[in-house]
């Protein structure tokens, strides 16, 4: 792998430091920079708590894009764009209320990847394939070629 000072972003705001967390401590020492916990400095920042749970309780759309909310487990300001209010709209799901890269954090905790690359077999083919899910899903893990074959 490359060293760390290539990351174009902090460790922690990576998959790496998602899947594999380290301490700042060990991310300096590795060459990686990692994304410090801001302080909430400005007064102007909203807490995520004053946004509203559902795009029909917005009072005033403007005023909620142009607001700066403060996302306080990851330390980090954020903003809710048009774009956001829209795919709300369309989807009918809850406004973002967090930083984005807790958002998507938590929208791949779900994946049991453990990140260990392990040699199995593949479940239709029997043709030797490597992996990341746990041996739990053993007997159900396709080659790429099989795979392809069941979704064309």
């Amino acid at each position: 792998f490359f060293p760390g000072y290539f990351a174009p972003n902090p460790y922690d705001e990576s998959f790496s430091g998602f899947h594999f967390p380290l301490s700042l401590a060990k991310q300096t020492e590795l060459g990686f920079y990692g994304a410090e916990r801001l302080e909430r400095q400005s007064s102007e920042l909203l807490p995520a708590s004053e946004i509203p749970d559902s795009v029909d309780d917005i009072m005033n759309e403007e005023m909620l894009i142009k607001s700066k909310f403060w996302d306080a487990q990851f330390g980090r300001p954020f903003k809710i764009l048009k774009e956001d209010l829209i795919a709300s709209r369309k989807l009918g799901i809850a406004i973002i209320s967090e930083y984005y890269i807790h958002r998507i954090q938590a929208n791949f905790s779900w994946m049991p990847c453990g990140g260990e690359l392990r040699s199995i077999f593949c479940a239709k083919s029997g043709k030797a394939i490597q992996t990341t899910w746990p041996k739990e899903y053993d007997g159900r893990i396709l080659s790429e070629e099989e795979y392809l074959k069941i979704i064309n």
